[in-house]
């Protein structure tokens, strides 16, 4: 059969298969090695972040022990590998550090953290740390007499213990006293404010503080508050408070009578009391449990002072797991 030159033939126009996959191959693998090279870093710090998010919960269960042991670096280190990768802290890590601020006896810091951990989550441990830290550094305000920022501190303090008053009857402290101290948070609180804003304060041999009851509680000002020292202005107030304690005191002399033991004036430290018992009393804390932490460390006739010390063996997030608490609605 004689073929005509002039006729197009469709095998003549279409290249045979096997060179067109030849053709199209090397763009293929240059597509595919560009996609893994771009996918490769996504990879890696998704697989970062898996292996991040599993090892949260692995070293925050060392955080327990370590603080057990006073050991404030190894908290510092944990927390510090805990935060890497993560997205933003829990109330949990902020609790923690708040408790590793207190071992180094930094309590700005602890209520720093502690703070941001009652805004985070408004449970009852970061609540109970936010309130009696509050109270710790506005009595270290009173005594300095910077009654100004003792009432910013007591403020918010009293905020958060009204705002969930059952949270201060769950104390699992070992020591009667100690719970009894927490119980009262709310009602002491509010008593100190009122006797900070009513000027009812002292000057004693340690620094101003409150007015206080024979039984060391704070003396309440009268429903008529005049005759005490309100205001603003710290540096008024601490003149005003020692013309009214030397008011007082010569008040006091001129009703002794003669041959008869003066009262002493509030705030100050009771006379000789009577002869110590045979009975064996119970030391606070624990002498088992002392600590070589400042902050740690009792210190006799500071009852305050004391729940810090407390604190120190039953703050943070694992104090709670033994007995955890209901969820704060």
């Amino acid at each position: 059969m004689i073929r005509n030159p002039l006729r197009r033939n469709t095998d003549d126009t279409e290249p045979p298969p096997a060179a067109d996959e030849a053709a199209a191959l090397p763009g293929r693998l240059q597509l595919r090695r560009q996609l893994l090279l771009w996918s490769t870093p996504a990879l890696v710090v998704l697989l970062v972040l898996a292996v991040k998010l599993i090892s949260v919960g692995v070293l925050g269960d060392r955080l327990p022990g370590q603080f057990a042991g006073r050991d404030g670096d190894a908290m510092t280190s944990t927390l510090e590998w805990i935060d890497f990768g993560k997205p933003g802290r829990g109330y949990r890590e902020e609790l923690a550090d708040g408790d590793r601020a207190l071992l180094k006896s930094d309590l700005p810091g602890a209520l720093r953290h502690f703070k941001a951990a009652f805004d985070e989550e408004p449970a009852c441990p970061p609540r109970a740390n936010f309130a009696l830290t509050s109270e710790t550094m506005s009595d270290t305000e009173v005594r300095k007499g910077n009654f100004a920022n003792a009432r910013k501190l007591l403020e918010p303090a009293l905020a958060a213990a009204n705002g969930d008053m059952w949270c201060f009857t769950t104390s699992t402290a070992s020591s009667e006293k100690v719970r009894k101290v927490v119980q009262q948070t709310p009602r002491r609180l509010a008593n100190k404010l009122a006797a900070l804003k009513a000027g009812r304060l002292t000057k004693t041999a340690n620094g101003y503080d409150y007015q206080r009851n024979p039984n060391g509680e704070v003396d309440l000002p009268p429903t008529d508050s005049s005759g005490q020292c309100p205001g603003d202005d710290d540096a008024a107030q601490r003149d005003c408070i020692g013309k009214k304690d030397a008011e007082r005191q010569a008040q006091q002399q001129s009703q002794t009578p003669q041959g008869s033991e003066p009262v002493p004036a509030p705030g100050t430290d009771p006379g000789p009391g009577v002869a110590p018992s045979d009975k064996p009393g119970n030391d606070f804390p624990d002498p088992s449990r002392q600590s070589p932490v400042p902050f740690c460390t009792p210190t006799p006739d500071d009852p305050l002072h004391n729940l810090g010390v407390e604190m120190c063996w039953t703050a943070g997030p694992w104090s709670w797991a033994h007995d955890p608490l209901p969820p704060v609605n």
